[in-house]
């Protein structure tokens, strides 16, 4: 193990390429033939609160390639932009982190496809179970959210939920009064039908300005599991797996 490292530094020093463990590889190869899931986070301290989704089209010798979900090219990165990349597993989240190598486009049956090439990642780290998988929803059903005082019951901010899990979900407030990190609130979620919205007590556990300029980004922590948003996930996972398989067939999204 030790003259692995070793080999891995010397290499850095001497000009050669990092080696990439096979294990990682062979994860990344997996991703790609199933056409999984993958949130794109822009590093260094900056939030616009647009996640990137996209499918992991395919691993080549160097790079990755990462196909965008239609809608979401808001955000654009830039050349060597350091990202952190979550791969949605069916039973768990591999998270890594790699730098933006150029823009890829591709043209197919369903059209223009567009997304970036990045580097390999040296290691993946499983940082979430399932039942923590962030899943976005900014752009095809945009729920608002009511935030409340939990004691008073005095309205504090409305907001558009970006993403959510199970344990809690990251929210854009365009104006009102800032929230603070450790804050508690109380939310109410509406979301069109067919999913049920939901409503509880939560912790701000990351607070920052929008990168716009405008507004606040807000991670939000709930304080005790909610049944209804449980299964709004459930509805929302079977939707969005049924839409990447439709699109990795080459079908209509």
């Amino acid at each position: 193990m030790l003259m692995h490292v070793w080999l891995h530094k010397l290499g850095g020093l001497v000009g050669l390429s990092d080696p990439v463990d096979e294990g990682v590889r062979e994860v990344l190869r997996d991703a790609a033939n199933r056409s999984r899931t993958v949130m794109l986070e822009p590093l260094g301290g900056s939030d616009d609160g647009t996640d990137l989704e996209a499918v992991l089209e395919s691993v080549e010798d160097h790079a990755l390639v990462m196909r965008l979900a239609p809608g979401v090219m808001n955000r654009r990165l830039e050349k060597g932009e350091h990202i952190r990349i979550s791969i949605q597993g069916e039973t768990a989240v591999e998270e890594g982190e790699v730098e933006v190598i150029a823009p890829w486009s591709s043209s197919g049956k369903s059209g223009k496809q567009r997304g970036y090439r990045v580097t390999i990642p040296a290691s993946l780290v499983e940082v979430q179970r399932r039942g923590s998988q962030r899943i976005s929803v900014a752009f095809d059903l945009s729920p608002k959210v009511a935030i409340r005082d939990p004691d008073s019951g005095d309205f504090l901010a409305d907001g558009q939920i970006l993403d959510l899990s199970e344990m809690g979900l990251r929210v854009y407030i365009p104006t009102g009064m800032p929230l603070l990190r450790r804050q508690m609130i109380f939310i109410k979620a509406d979301f069109p039908a067919p999913f049920a919205g939901f409503e509880g007590t939560c912790e701000v556990v990351r607070a920052g300005r929008a990168k716009s300029g405008e507004g606040q980004v807000v991670g939000l922590k709930l304080l005790e599991p909610v049944e209804a948003l449980r299964q709004t996930l459930d509805k929302l996972r079977a939707l969005h797996d049924a839409r990447f398989k439709r699109r990795s067939k080459g079908g209509e999204p």
